[in-house]
């Protein structure tokens, strides 16, 4: 895995990047996904309606949120054993390549999975020694509990349904707006890997991967970890923008950077309002799993 957190990409560029004639399966993606957008634009005016007759209080829930157990200097500890991990997985592919094992500027499937794995499997077990030194529970920490799990699904399908048509006008503006500056729109690396040929086993890894493990990790570690931290530090406004702007920066993908502030701020507000990182963590991999569908039925 090249970028440990870019499995984000806004369809309508990945879709615009198609330069073949349209064959059947991308008309039935496109068909699917107008039907999501539309249904989008209901579910939107449906909660606008429902929180103007009815605001919604969101002083409980972000107190909720701050309140858990994550400091400072815990999210520094983590972002520095990260980071070393990653230093480490380059020095070994550098090195494998030095040694012969890998071709020197060929790109390495079986080399992109082992640092994805390494780096997911890494994280979620350094966040289960935080939890355990300190005596306590993913309930404790993240509102994690199988009971909730059910309306959790409910919630992040909703949001999904939602937050299409804000991810899709955004970056079609931000498309529009490239072009016009004469920046070119390309696509995201991790996409590449999809539309190229890959094994059967490689490809079920990538999308385990990207649809299971990688919404987990990085909502434990975007919206579980440091969203509190900031939010006791600096506000909860000021924390989620900081938090969306750091997940949109971090993809180190120039075009898809308004459309996944957008979807980072949706993250954000779902796991204040539900209590629970299983809702985000749902719409994560919901929209990770629609936007490898669309690339593989795009692919040429």
């Amino acid at each position: 895995m090249p970028n440990c957190l870019a499995w984000n990409l806004p369809l309508p560029l990945c879709l615009a990047s198609v330069q073949e004639p349209l064959v059947p399966p991308v008309y039935i993606a496109g068909g699917i996904y107008l039907a999501v957008i539309f249904a989008g634009f209901l579910v939107d005016f449906f909660l606008c309606f429902r929180f103007l007759s009815s605001p919604f209080g969101w002083k409980l829930p972000a107190e909720r949120i701050r309140s858990r157990p994550w400091q400072a200097r815990d999210a520094l500890l983590l972002v520095l054993f990260l980071l070393l991990i990653q230093v480490l997985a380059g020095a070994a592919h550098w090195a494998a390549v030095k040694l012969g094992w890998l071709a020197a500027g060929v790109r390495d499937m079986d080399a992109a999975l082992v640092q994805g794995v390494m780096f997911h499997g890494v994280a979620l077990l350094a966040v289960w020694i935080f939890i355990r030194c300190r005596r306590g529970s993913w309930q404790e920490a993240f509102g994690l509990d199988f009971r909730g799990l059910k309306s959790a699904v409910g919630q992040g399908l909703v949001a999904y349904v939602g937050i299409v048509p804000l991810v899709v006008a955004t970056s079609l503006m931000s498309q529009i707006f490239f072009y016009a500056a004469g920046y070119p729109v390309t696509l995201q690396e991790v996409v590449n890997i999809f539309i190229e040929s890959q094994s059967g086993w490689s490809l079920v890894l990538l999308v385990v991967l990207a649809v299971v493990v990688a919404p987990v990790v990085e909502e434990t570690l975007f919206r579980g970890i440091l969203l509190p931290v900031l939010m006791k530090k600096i506000g909860t406004g000021a924390a989620v923008a900081a938090v969306s702007l750091v997940f949109a920066g971090i993809h180190q993908h120039l075009p898809s950077f308004a459309p996944l502030f957008v979807l980072a701020v949706a993250l954000s507000l779902l796991y204040i309002h539900s209590g629970s990182l299983w809702a985000p963590i749902v719409l994560h991999s919901i929209f990770n799993g629609v936007s490898i569908c669309v690339i593989v039925l795009a692919a040429p």
